[in-house]
């Protein structure tokens, strides 16, 4: 789209211009006018026309320095001088500040055609040009953040030759030299419940200007160092250049205790860093990188907010590995102890050794990820095992364990961990719970049926508890679960249900009656008839015979 300035002072000739020629044909899309220069100049700036058509003499200022003024900020724009003087003088000015035409007044319409045409012809070439030169530069400008990107990423992780090292810093613009102390950081962003996660790019720009802070107080060398965003691993890496020993301690310090709660408090975003060994070279830059990474990891894993040190990492694993043996033997309590709980149904003491489990895991913070996988793989093994025992149905069994090791396998936090436990043996408290009480219920059926059998004989629940199997203890408790009622509560019941049967009948002494229903003290099967009914068992056969 082409912009197009005519500046007369004369009205008439100033709206004659505007419709001399139908401009949007020639791709002239929009057209201003001005009645003076100074208004000129002032349009120009505004609008920044490619074509500029000017009378060159005008009240005020005229057509000629007009355009020597626009030529300073907009030296790439065709301007056309209209004059009524077929004087040498005014051509020779307007070549000075390279008019593109200079045409005398009345100007025919097929002249003004051929110019236009030119003008036009020529911004458009000038457009795609710069068009061109534009997407040559963006090109040359991505394909070298590309290679910085991929050189820092070798950089890193040592993959780049010694003898390329400084030529390639030098290219790059990375400051960096052989003796710099240098210290890596690794920053992400935690997915505390409470925390906002933002784009890399935002935490980037939050990140990086906050710089000239660390500038002004020298804790490190700023002009060596740079940030890194590595989108892959959705994480930022700062190579610090040290200044000393004690710039160090305090840097590290300010960072803990005041840069993380700042950015937490304007931006909601609370991060965690993973501190690297500090080296001594360059050619080692790889190696504090890749404790800084051993450091974020650990610190993901086990929920520290802010700063874990990978000094802190080493000393926890040379400690972890003097209590390995107890570890292992830890876990076998566990796995025997959760299987023991969950075969006699104890959900209270199974969610007691899941906490237990883990505040011990908590405190020992095992060091080896593939170790703890291992751990905590065997219990989830054994307890899977002992609900196939329970179920046999192979292939639907074989289908929810691989679903729950790989659910297992992908979680990368402690606390996602914990909750994949507690979820876990909730199911299976659940599946057990619902097999049980279906065994239950069949199991009380057939006492049932016994008691129906036998309620006239001298039965207990130790007795019928003998006949099913089991123990008095458990049969009892499954008994009330079932009916509501304990054993001994339902039996009575039952008999007194029976001794109404037989006392409606005609020539039923109470004596006899209690003989039957299996209650051979006639004073206490007549207590229990009366506290059952509220009438004693001789008062309800009378009524029962006279109807």
């Amino acid at each position: 789209m082409l912009r197009m300035l005519i500046v007369e002072d004369e009205r008439l000739e100033r709206e004659g211009l505007l419709e001399f020629l139908d401009w949007n044909s020639f791709g002239i899309e929009v057209v201003e006018t001005a009645c003076d220069g100074i208004e000129g100049i002032e349009l120009a700036r505004k609008m920044r026309p490619d074509i500029i058509i000017t009378d060159i003499k005008m009240s005020g200022m005229a057509g000629l320095e007009m355009s020597k003024n626009i030529k300073e900020f907009l030296p790439e724009v065709k301007i056309i001088i209209l004059s009524g003087y077929n004087d040498f003088k005014f051509a020779k000015e307007a070549i000075k500040f390279r008019a593109y035409a200079y045409l005398l007044k009345p100007v025919e319409e097929k002249e003004m055609i051929e110019v236009i045409k030119g003008a036009t012809n020529e911004c458009i070439k000038a457009y795609e040009m710069a068009l061109e030169e534009s997407k040559n530069k963006l090109q040359i400008e991505e394909s070298y953040g590309v290679a910085r990107i991929q050189f820092i990423a070798d950089l890193f992780e040592g993959r780049v030759k010694e003898d390329e090292l400084y030529e390639y810093l030098k290219y790059f613009h990375i400051n960096l030299i052989k003796e710099d102390n240098i210290l890596v950081m690794i920053i992400r962003q935690s997915k505390a419940n409470d925390s906002v996660i933002i784009d890399e790019q935002d935490l980037f720009d939050i990140i990086n200007s906050n710089i000239d802070e660390f500038k002004n107080k020298n804790y490190f060398n700023v002009e060596k160092s740079f940030l890194y965003k590595d989108s892959i691993r959705n994480q930022l890496v700062a190579c610090i250049s040290l200044n000393s020993e004690e710039d160090f301690d305090t840097l590290l310090y300010y960072i803990s205790n005041k840069y993380i709660a700042r950015i937490k408090r304007e931006n909601n975003v609370t991060l965690q860093i993973g501190i690297g060994k500090k080296v001594e070279t360059i050619d080692d830059i790889h190696t504090s990188y890749n404790t800084a990474l051993e450091a974020i990891k650990f610190g993901e894993f086990w929920s520290i907010q802010g700063l874990t040190y990978y000094e802190g990492v080493e000393a926890n694993s040379k400690k972890f590995e003097d209590r390995l043996c107890e570890f292992v033997v830890k876990g076998n309590y566990f796995s025997k102890n959760l299987v023991s709980a969950l075969s006699t149904s104890e959900e209270d003491k199974v969610y007691q050794l899941i906490k237990d489990m883990f505040d011990y895991i908590n405190n020992t913070k095992c060091t080896d990820r593939d170790l703890l996988n291992n751990y905590l793989y065997n219990i989830i093994n054994e307890v899977s095992l002992f609900v196939y025992n329970i179920n046999k149905r192979t292939e639907e069994f074989m289908q929810d364990y691989n679903d729950s090791i790989k659910a297992f396998m992908n979680l990368n936090n402690i606390n996602a961990v914990k909750e994949y436990f507690y979820t876990f043996f909730g199911s299976v408290l659940a599946f057990l719970n619902e097999k049980r009480g279906s065994k239950d219920e069949s199991i009380v059926k057939k006492v049932i049926k016994l008691i129906d059998k036998k309620y006239m004989e001298c039965i207990s629940l130790k007795t019928i508890a003998a006949e099913v199997y089991l123990s008095p203890n458990y049969l009892g408790n499954i008994f009330k679960k079932v009916t509501g009622k304990t054993f001994n509560v339902y039996l009575c019941e039952y008999r007194m249900e029976k001794a109404k049967e037989l006392l409606s009948k005609a020539n039923k002494k109470v004596s006899s009656v209690a003989q039957e229903v299996g209650i051979p003290n006639t004073s206490y099967f007549c207590m229990v008839f009366k506290n059952t009914f509220g009438i004693a068992p001789g008062e309800f056969h009378e009524m029962a015979i006279r109807g």
